[in-house]
């Protein structure tokens, strides 16, 4: 019997050549009638490193505005890539498309945030990139090889092209 899936979590660093990743995730939803979760998580910085940063450059202010522009161009980012897929790929069914799609950016380390969104949304498979090449470059990019060891949740390394 194959195994039902009804939700999927696309992980993505909002590189161009992941927009192959985001192929996989849609039309794994297109196949399954599934509903998709784009995941951008913003890298959180080690504590020791942002304070000696922003305690030299940066007031409180104007830290709290950068992360929340970096917030913003993200899901910016996000919506176009899916709007362009949406219109490229299923321009007849676009806003059922759009309906099957929710947008999620968060702050912190992404393999955390990857594994704790999938459980959070129970999700049935995480969809995502690699950057490495080969066994020469130990398999798989960091992230993807860690969350792969610990995610309980099925996971679909998509080999991303270098642009």
């Amino acid at each position: 019997m194959m195994p039902k899936i009804d939700k999927i979590l696309y992980a993505t660093d909002l590189s161009q050549s992941a927009a192959l990743a985001l192929r996989y995730a849609m039309l794994l939803g297109e196949k399954f009638d599934a509903k998709v979760t784009l995941l951008h998580v913003v890298e959180t910085v080690s504590h020791e490193a942002r304070l000696a940063f922003y305690e030299a450059c940066i007031d409180g202010d104007t830290q709290k505005q950068m992360s929340k522009t970096k917030k913003t161009e993200a899901t910016a980012a996000m919506e176009q890539r899916l709007e362009s897929y949406c219109r490229e790929e299923l321009p007849d069914d676009a806003e059922a498309c759009f309906s099957k799609v929710k947008i999620d950016i968060c702050q912190g380390y992404p393999e955390e945030q990857i594994l704790s969104k999938a459980d959070k949304y129970d999700v049935d498979v995480i969809v995502m990139g690699t950057h490495e090449k080969g066994f020469a470059h130990t398999f798989l990019g960091s992230v993807a090889k860690r969350v792969l060891r610990r995610s309980r949740k099925p996971v679909f390394i998509v080999p991303l092209p270098e642009l």
